[in-house]
């Protein structure tokens, strides 16, 4: 199997798993539909929680910051769990959307807000949650789309290429990080054409990663992975949607302060 970009959705996991379930027997198999599923009922979670949180947080500005801080903990040690124990991905995976979910609400509410100056979600902010929502599940389809048609086939070449740049938006993502630690220049990370020009880059290469979590989770059914991996392959996949949602509402905001 080749390899993966997502680190959360790698070969070696599903092959492990799968060599499991030949030992063991038995006909609870991973499918694809089974992954469908889950990932549906994940994303629903998700943008339940979301819309829950831009509600609760709309209402409470002040808990929008340990929102969003709490989030980001809990979603990392969540994440942690779910990949070094893949069997607690049935249970774990839906509190993770949960988490995720206000996570997101707090950081849609925080753009919102800047994109009105003084206004806390007003209607140009909004617009723009409500457009990045809009364009993320327009690209998550379009992208399985273009791979279950074989227009764009996950090839060798190609999963170098994106794992090649996602880890060039890691560094670069380090980079910027380290030298705000150190008080240097990163004005032209955060404004700008060349901050639109990295975002929209961002936003490609995010997309593109959906065509090989998809080819990872349709070599991990073929593998026979037993039945909980179709729910870490709704987890993995949900990873990256997230990746690619804030990536498209950031690039939003970017071009709406444009105007």
């Amino acid at each position: 199997m080749l390899g993966a970009s997502n680190p959360t959705l790698t070969p070696d996991i599903f092959e492990a798993s799968a060599d499991g379930r030949r030992i063991v027997g038995g006909n609870s198999v991973m499918t694809i539909q089974g992954a469908v599923n889950a990932s549906l009922i994940l994303a629903a979670v998700c943008a339940a929680s979301a819309i829950g949180g831009w509600s609760l947080l709309s209402n409470n500005p002040a808990l929008v910051m340990p929102i969003v801080l709490g989030g980001t903990i809990g979603g990392f040690i969540l994440c942690l769990l779910i990949c070094f124990k893949p069997k607690t991905a049935p249970f774990a995976a839906p509190v993770y959307a949960v988490v995720q979910g206000l996570f997101i609400g707090g950081v849609s509410l925080l753009y919102a807000k800047m994109s009105v100056g003084t206004k806390l979600g007003g209607a140009t902010g909004s617009g723009i949650v409500l457009n990045a929502g809009v364009l993320t599940f327009g690209v998550l389809f379009g992208m399985l789309f273009l791979y279950k048609t074989g227009i764009i086939k996950a090839t060798g070449k190609l999963i170098a290429g994106v794992m090649a740049a996602t880890a060039g938006v890691g560094v670069l993502f380090l980079t910027v990080m380290v030298m705000n630690m150190f008080g240097g220049n990163t004005s032209w990370f955060y404004s700008g054409w060349i901050a639109i020009g990295i975002c929209a880059a961002v936003v490609v290469i995010a997309a593109m990663n959906l065509i090989i979590d998809f080819h990872v989770i349709e070599e991990g059914a073929n593998a026979g992975a037993p039945k909980y991996m179709e729910w870490y392959a709704a987890f993995g996949l949900l990873v990256t949607v997230i990746w690619l949602y804030m990536s498209i509402l950031r690039l939003l905001a970017m071009l709406n302060s444009r105007k």
